[in-house]
């Protein structure tokens, strides 16, 4: 899932085991394990941003490397690729799918497009993530 290429690597989510790593040699080499599917990766620089869904109870015969009895979350786990740990983690306590995940530089961009979403925004407070 989520095949991305990354300093002449390709890396996928081995999303049904919630892992994720890199082939070489034609094997899936593992580097970093999830309690969750791993789907959605984002390169930036020298990070990795992996989104890890819950495994929703009809869906586990797609995951059987994933304990459904393992307490899961659905959060976007961040990775320093120099030193293979994970340097951080946002959380989204009711979320239950990540699907995909990207970026834009703050250089292209300006805010939001339409004034009207900005203003709500700005007086609700709330911001949608796409998270379903």
């Amino acid at each position: 899932h989520s095949a991305r290429v990354y300093k002449n690597k390709i890396w996928v989510a081995n999303s049904g085991y919630g892992q994720v790593g890199y082939i070489e040699d034609n094997d899936f080499k593992p580097v970093f394990e999830l309690k969750g599917w791993t789907r959605g990766l984002l390169f930036v620089k020298d990070y990795l941003f992996v989104g890890v869904s819950r495994v929703l109870p009809r869906y586990t015969c797609y995951a059987p490397g994933i304990d459904p009895d393992t307490k899961q979350e659905c959060l976007i786990a961040a990775f320093d690729l120099k030193t293979n740990k994970k340097v951080g983690e946002v959380r989204f306590p009711y979320g239950n799918q990540i699907f995909a995940m990207d970026y834009i530089d703050s250089d292209k961009c300006r805010g939001f497009p339409f004034e009207e979403l900005a203003n709500d925004l700005k007086e609700t407070s709330t911001f949608s993530t796409g998270i379903v």
